[in-house]
């Protein structure tokens, strides 16, 4: 429409970004909302390719959030259905560029949730390994920032997890174990949050 052409426009002007780059965040802003993000799968997988051959720009927040947003909905639709292999490349390529981007213009609660992010995806594709690296990495930044009970505890269910998934049951459990003791202090809607997260990653088992 000549109006969103318009808006990225003015979005390149506003912020000195290059007009590919407000291509970008307006076609993931629009991908994050549609009615069926898995059947954009392939769309979220070019753009993701495309912007990791952008160096650093003043639209490296925005990118951040609009990859963010759009591999959380492409996470949440996965849950309903099998996953395929073009809805697993796109979310795996979409938590990384979330990640690499909030590295790039984002604090340390940033940069972990972006770990988290990637966990969560990691445990979603069944690439354990993966996993656990990017929730191990998550609770060293969480660690070096004050160890915040939320930030830890949400962290905690997909390393569990992906500890389960690749057979270290004992650390999986004690982990797990000690996200709930975390949690038991936490406010309602936290806590709701919390319990939502437990249920996805860890099914009939939760």
């Amino acid at each position: 429409p000549i109006w969103a052409a318009a808006a990225r426009t003015a979005l390149a002007r506003s912020t000195g970004a290059s007009d590919a780059e407000a291509n970008w965040a307006g076609e993931l802003t629009v991908l994050a909302y549609v009615a069926d993000p898995l059947a954009r799968a392939d769309d979220v997988l070019a753009l993701a390719k495309a912007a990791a051959q952008i160096e650093a720009s003043p639209l490296d927040a925005a990118l951040a959030a609009c990859f963010n947003n759009v591999t959380t909905r492409l996470l949440e639709a996965s849950l309903k259905r099998p996953l395929a292999a073009a809805g697993a490349a796109a979310m795996r390529a979409g938590a990384e560029a979330a990640r690499r981007f909030w590295y790039r213009a984002g604090q340390w609660l940033q940069h972990e949730r972006a770990d988290y992010l990637c966990a969560k995806v990691d445990v979603r594709i069944g690439d354990a390994a993966a996993a656990i690296a990017a929730a191990e990495h998550g609770l060293r930044v969480v660690e070096a920032n004050g160890n915040d009970a939320v930030e830890r505890a949400f962290l905690l269910l997909p390393l569990a997890a992906a500890l389960a998934a690749s057979g270290q049951m004992a650390r999986a459990e004690a982990l797990r174990a000690e996200a709930e003791r975390l949690a038991s202090g936490f406010d309602a809607g936290t806590r709701a949050a919390f319990e939502q997260d437990r249920a996805e990653l860890f099914g009939s088992s939760a």
